[in-house]
């Protein structure tokens, strides 16, 4: 080790301490999150692909996977195979509004709002390409209605009571 102050020895202890904490913490979510997935045989959403724009724009979109946080990111748990999805910070907003209560054009409209300066060129249709890869993925659904999420798709996993969670996945045929 190079000879550098105590101080900074225990600063870079301390670091790597800290790092390895946070490496341990999220191994264990997503050691967690794999093992309920493997356990639940999920049925989620069916995949969908060349959604047309204008449905989109009209629809209301819904959730249709669990998720939990990892930090400040969304952290998919795949209604169809033991793994987790991560994702890019655009469909992270776009599966966080899934809620059921907007269409696809509030959303946008939503989004436009967010820059003082006025939208960037081809927000809109970015962000219909995003919905249409969330989708394409089952992800999210489209509904003609607003839609209530039912209480497990409601909030991240860790925030549920695991008891009426498992309980309604089993009602409502999520899970076998």
């Amino acid at each position: 080790m190079a000879h550098l102050p105590v101080t900074a020895r225990e600063n870079r202890s301390s670091n790597v301490g800290q790092r390895l904490h946070i490496l341990r913490y999220r191994w264990a979510c997503v050691a967690t999150l794999a093992t309920l997935v493997a356990l639940s045989g999920t049925v989620g959403c069916e995949r969908r692909s060349e959604v047309k724009t204008g449905q989109m724009k009209k629809s209301y979109f819904v959730r249709c996977a669990r998720y939990d946080m990892m930090g400040e990111h969304i952290v998919i748990i795949d209604p169809r195979s033991p793994r987790v999805i991560t994702l890019d910070p655009w469909l992270e907003v776009i599966f966080a509004a899934a809620d059921g209560q907007r269409t696809g054009q509030q959303l946008i409209d939503n989004l436009k709002t967010q820059y003082a300066g006025g939208a960037p060129a081809g927000l809109e249709e970015q962000t219909l390409q995003m919905m249409e890869k969330l989708l394409a993925e089952g992800l999210i659904r489209l509904t003609d209605k607003p839609a209530q999420l039912p209480y497990y798709l409601s909030m991240p996993a860790a925030q549920q009571d695991k008891q009426k969670a498992l309980a309604e996945m089993k009602k409502d045929g999520y899970i076998k």
